[in-house]
């Protein structure tokens, strides 16, 4: 170790820099300062090196690693809280739409094959899914189909037929594509028909909510005749 090595500040360099060179051998660790015995042992437990590895690398016993380990779990370490939550959730949105808008590329792409187009749509769709599954089991959306589905029925517009015909065909094309091009596995298909049964609930929703309105409707012209029949 030279004397120019042996007398610098270990404090004025990056913990990057500082750990290279005691990997280098330029630098004993020993000099070290907790805060940057801390800051090296996270790097190289994240670099997947056993407390063994890291204590002979700093010149420390396994001991005081474990300990270092124990107060960066603890640092770590946060109670539940509402700000978090939000977070995560807006996270799992924000990286889940790169990831499908990228595979729905692919899928449109000229240079892919049909079963490459075939598994980057359905690999978007399970995007998308698990999405979904994610913001239900930390309560940002329901659970319940039932109530999934007679949410997005109450509030979607009158193209809501259309809208069901549209989801329709895509599920018929996917459907006959991955038969044609043989890669109809037995997971495609369960998704597949898991998509239709959730149609034909979300038709019966449908239908229903027209009648009761319909049927509102009705009951409101017939109040309406009474009153001009039987003004008071």
């Amino acid at each position: 170790m030279t004397a120019e090595n042996s007398t610098q500040n270990p404090e004025e360099e990056s913990i990057l820099t500082l750990l290279q060179r005691i990997k280098d051998d330029l630098f004993d660790p020993r000099l070290l300062t907790k805060e940057q015995r801390l800051l090296c042992v996270e790097i190289l437990k994240g670099e997947g090196l056993t407390e063994v590895a890291i204590a002979q690398i700093l010149k420390v016993s396994t001991k005081t690693i474990s300990r270092d380990l124990l107060i960066i779990r603890d640092r770590k370490g946060f109670a539940p809280n509402l700000p978090f939550v939000k977070q995560m959730a807006g996270e799992i949105v924000h990286m889940a739409r790169i990831h499908r808008d990228y595979l729905m590329r692919l899928a449109r792409s000229r240079d892919a094959s049909t079963s490459e187009k075939v598994q980057a749509e359905y690999s978007a769709w399970l995007v998308l899914n698990q999405c979904v599954d994610r913001l239900q089991e930390i309560g940002y959306m329901p659970s319940q189909p039932k109530q999934i589905v007679g949410d997005f029925y109450h509030h979607m517009t009158d193209d809501s037929e259309k809208s069901l015909n549209e989801i329709k065909k895509m599920v018929i094309e996917i459907e006959a594509v991955s038969t044609e091009t043989g890669v109809m596995s037995p997971e495609v298909e369960g998704e597949i028909n898991t998509l239709k049964a959730k149609l034909a609930k979300a038709e019966i929703v449908c239908q229903a909510d027209k009648l009761s309105q319909k049927q509102e409707q009705d009951k409101q012209n017939k109040e309406a005749q009474d009153d001009r029949k039987n003004p008071e």
